[in-house]
């Protein structure tokens, strides 16, 4: 009977103790920032009596899509995206605050304009192609 109350609280006093947590300190590797992107989306087109006027694109979205990979070089597990988007006034003008790298250079994105039908005209040595 000794021999198992013995065990009992031996085996009470070793369940009790409680372990040390361990933490880790914190290091920045990947530290973001922010920049402002903005622009003016239009493009150059003839009018009926083929004289050059600028078209500029009012109510367009505009997206910005960056890796996870682009702002956390450092984790190799960064996986996804971050998206922005902005639309044009009536000018075509845009601003939007986009995530970059803490440094702001060497961050690389994918532009997208929506909702954009166009044609283009192509000069090569003088000739014009459509």
């Amino acid at each position: 009977m000794k021999k198992l109350i013995f065990a009992l609280f031996a085996l009470a006093s070793i369940t009790a103790c409680k372990k040390d947590d361990e933490t880790t300190e914190f290091v920045a590797t990947d530290l973001t920032g922010s920049t402002t992107v903005s622009g003016q989306l239009y493009y150059q087109a003839k009018n009926v009596l083929g004289e050059d006027s600028t078209v500029f694109l009012a109510n367009r979205t505009v997206t910005v899509v960056v890796t996870n990979r682009e702002l956390y070089p450092s984790n190799t597990n960064a996986g996804g995206s971050k998206t922005y988007t902005a639309t044009t006034d009536a000018n075509g003008n845009y601003t939007m605050a986009v995530t970059t790298t803490a440094a702001g250079s060497g961050t690389s994105a994918t532009w997208k304009v929506n909702d954009f039908v166009g044609t283009t005209t192509l000069t090569i040595s003088g000739e014009t192609r459509e």
